[in-house]
Parts: structure tokens; sequence; C-alpha cells
């Protein structure tokens, strides 16, 4: 089933799984785009982002959108 945003939708949550060989500024690049058309439905909208990435020793990283604290 796709993921329907309507006017009555109060919370949502999208994750965007990506996979090489795309890489990180992809992804940022994926989830600006899914922002902005959120943006766009609703400007009172608030949108969080989270990276989670592999570390070389496995564990994973959590890394925020850039200029976020």
């Amino acid at each position: 089933m796709r993921t329907r945003i309507t006017t009555g939708t109060t919370s949502a949550l999208f994750i965007l799984d990506v996979l090489d060989p795309m890489t990180d500024d992809d992804a940022w690049a994926a989830a600006d785009a899914l922002t902005e058309g959120l943006l766009a439905l609703g400007s009172d909208a608030v949108v969080h982002r989270r990276l989670v990435t592999a570390a070389p020793d496995g564990v994973g990283r959590r890394r925020s959108a850039p200029g976020s604290s």
C-alpha cells in the first residue's frame, strides 16, 4: 500500500532506505524533495530528519540534518 497524505493526516513517518551505489548526499537530496513536497501541502508542517549510517565497526551512527542541532 502506498502512503496517502490527506487533509486529515496529522502525522507520518517516512523511512528512506538508501543502498549502494547511492550516497548520503543522495539520501539528503531525496529527503529535501520530500520535505519540499510536504511543506507545499501545508506550510505549518514540522519535519524532523535523522540519517543513520553504518559505521566501520558495524554500529549505527546518527547525524542530524545539515544546519540543525
